[in-house]
């Protein structure tokens, strides 16, 4: 399982696209809330 971390780093260097977020999300490795932390926006299915 990976970590807030390596989303929220991914994400802001540029590695990891806001579909990559929501995979995180569905895998159970990000919260709804955390989702919204690292990208600024609300999660939608």
């Amino acid at each position: 399982m990976l970590g807030y971390d390596f989303y929220y780093i991914g994400y802001v260097c540029g590695y990891l696209s806001l579909s990559n977020i929501k995979q995180g999300v569905v895998n159970g490795d990000v919260s709804k809330d955390q989702f919204k932390e690292i990208t600024g926006v609300d999660y939608t299915e």
